[in-house]
């Protein structure tokens, strides 16, 4: 502390450099979430029918912006209410539940189809034949 009040140029270059910083990681999270979302998409639009593709695309879209709707005020409404370190905590611990819960759910209802597909794609056993009877006696 007692350096930047000897070197007054030194404060304005630190403030520079976390700029520059902050602006790279923008670039570098927004760049990542492009890709992340178009990857959805790409998906949705795969294997959906062709009949139906718009509208799956559109369903899209309406779910990962109610997402980001829902997801984005509720830390602000706990930080307003509670002070700053109480946002990303409890942020994260609601994630890390939700994410945790889908998980399960996917284990759950996944299962039983990797099951049955599983025993679908088993060969069927050979019928077994009785040896042919004699009655020579």
């Amino acid at each position: 502390m007692a350096t930047a009040a000897r070197n007054p140029i030194d404060v304005p270059s630190r403030a520079v450099e976390g700029l520059l910083l902050f602006f790279l990681a923008s670039a570098v999270a927004g760049a990542a979430y492009a890709f992340d979302f178009a990857g959805g998409l790409t998906v949705l639009s795969r294997f959906a029918p062709a009949p139906h593709r718009a509208g799956m695309v559109s369903g899209g879209y309406l779910v990962g912006y109610v997402a980001q709707g829902i997801g984005v005020p509720a830390p602000g409404t706990v930080v307003t209410a509670h002070g700053l370190m109480a946002g990303p905590v409890t942020g994260a611990a609601v994630l890390g539940g939700f994410f945790v819960l889908v998980a399960v759910v996917g284990l759950v209802v996944l299962t039983p189809l990797h099951r049955a597909d599983r025993e679908a794609a088993r060969p069927a056993p050979a019928p077994v034949r009785e040896p042919a009877r004699t009655d020579s006696a």
